[in-house]
């Protein structure tokens, strides 16, 4: 009984790997024979009830639960999971019966997404209004799930509006388009307009017609929005990248007067300092350009680590210079590296989240940035997408990594090698952000269109 007992687990196991590849089949003949093999082990029932579920043959879930409740009656995952079954095949009362049960078992599962909508549908779908009230109105918390708190609050509405409670139902809706999703986002409008037009609050009522209208001819519009395209992209990121770089030279250049103005000491510092801001312009000017790649360690290594580096590595008549200058230089290079991230940091979102909804340099292109609704970035939303070039710069920067200290070193042809596949790993991310949509506006939900020119 031993060996079938683990023979049976082993089935069991291979079914568990078929279900997380989709080889639902597969996982249920596994299933099948382990249950000829120790029929008394649960975990094959309850796994071959989600294999038949996914295959939409419910009755056989229903029966694989049952069985297993045999075996252990207290199992509330198995009655939930008979619940999903029951709903497939159209017995709403058993829906009703076991997920009421399972909540008893174990009250945390009251707020599960999935039991939790499931079970108000089955009121809801038996007529039983007043039980959809009641039960939404003991779930609703303020630090619910989002998601899970908006389909209450749309359940509880379409409850209230069914008895007659009007204001209520009114009440549930706003409540609702508050959080809502964008895509609920007409629907609810459309529901609150009949609930006011039944209440005789026309004016109300065509205000929501309206904003649903707009946001539906949006949707319809962004379905055929019209990509940047990518010499427009570059003649924008240059454009903006010089203006960031002149910005970031007259932020340390007047620092640095108002440093100099209070202490005689430091003027030769500034001047010496400011002839190397001076002359990093045009490097600043690239930092910007690949700014996706490097807003925080690039400008640390390009402008702190490595100059400090090469004069400590220099030795001889280096040295006296170093005691007298490289102190002030590292200090200057240090707020160099931070007024460049704030400054691009600040002109990009702040311009970006404006009513112009861009950059100078995208104006000149006539570009837009929009959500992918085609509304207006929030600031902090145009903060994450700048910030979120971090991620698509990552592995250029450990590229440009290998590739600095495979020179500055003597290492073995190998590692030479290396160094040039990773300049070409750099060069093909540069191009490759210029030509097609960055990371940074998916992972923000963001487009750069063309100035909203809409193939009609």
């Amino acid at each position: 009984m031993g060996l079938n007992n683990i023979r049976s687990s082993l089935f069991g196991f291979q079914a568990l790997i078929n279900v997380l590849l989709a080889r639902f089949p597969e996982a249920e003949s596994a299933c099948s024979r382990g249950i000829e093999l120790c029929p008394d082990l649960g975990y094959n029932y309850k796994l071959r009830a989600y294999t038949r579920i996914r295959q939409d043959n419910p009755l056989g879930a229903v029966e694989d639960c049952t069985t297993e409740l045999v075996l252990r009656d207290d199992d509330a995952g198995v009655l939930a999971l008979r619940a999903w079954a029951s709903f497939q095949a159209g017995d709403y009362d058993g829906v009703v019966v076991d997920l009421e049960r399972a909540m008893e078992i174990e009250p945390g599962r009251r707020f599960y997404y999935v039991d939790c909508v499931r079970l108000v549908d089955a009121y809801q779908i038996l007529g039983r209004d007043r039980e959809v009230v009641d039960f939404c109105s003991e779930i609703i918390k303020p630090r619910l799930e989002k998601s899970l708190l908006e389909e209450l609050f749309i359940r509880r509405a379409i409850a209230h509006a069914k008895l007659g409670i009007i204001e209520s139902a009114i009440n549930d809706c706003t409540s609702a388009i508050r959080i809502a999703h964008p895509e609920c986002l007409i629907d609810l409008l459309e529901l609150r307009a009949q609930l006011y037009e039944s209440e005789g609050r026309g004016e109300l009522a065509e205000c929501d017609r309206l904003q649903a209208k707009a946001i539906r001819r949006s949707e319809a519009h962004m379905s055929e929005w019209v990509s940047a395209g990518a010499v427009k992209r570059l003649a924008a990121l240059c454009s903006d990248s010089l203006l960031v770089a002149s910005l970031v030279v007259l932020i340390n250049l007047f620092t640095g007067i108002l440093v100099a103005s209070v202490s005689t000491e430091s003027t030769y510092h500034f001047l010496a300092s400011a002839a190397v801001i001076l002359g990093a312009l045009p490097y600043l000017f690239l930092l910007s350009v690949l700014d996706y790649a490097f807003v925080f360690l690039a400008p640390l290594c390009l402008f702190v680590l490595i100059p400090v580096s090469i004069l400590i590595s220099a030795g001889g008549p280096h040295q006296s210079i170093l005691s007298g200058f490289i102190d002030p230089v590292v200090r200057v290079f240090a707020f160099v590296l931070v007024s460049m991230i704030f400054s691009s940091w600040l002109y990009r979102a702040l311009m970006e989240s404006s009513g112009r909804q861009a950059t100078i340099g995208k104006l000149l292109a006539n570009l837009q940035v929009t959500s992918v609704k085609g509304g207006r970035l929030s600031f902090w939303r145009a903060t994450k997408r700048h910030f979120f070039r971090i991620v698509a710069g990552f592995p250029t920067l450990v590229a440009l990594a290998v590739l600095v200290f495979s020179l500055g070193f003597e290492l073995p042809l190998f590692i030479k090698c290396l160094a040039g596949a990773s300049s070409l790993v750099v060069l093909y991310l540069s191009i490759g952000a210029w030509t097609r949509p960055g990371i940074h506006n998916s992972l923000s939900a963001s487009i750069v269109s063309d100035s909203f020119r809409f193939k009609h």
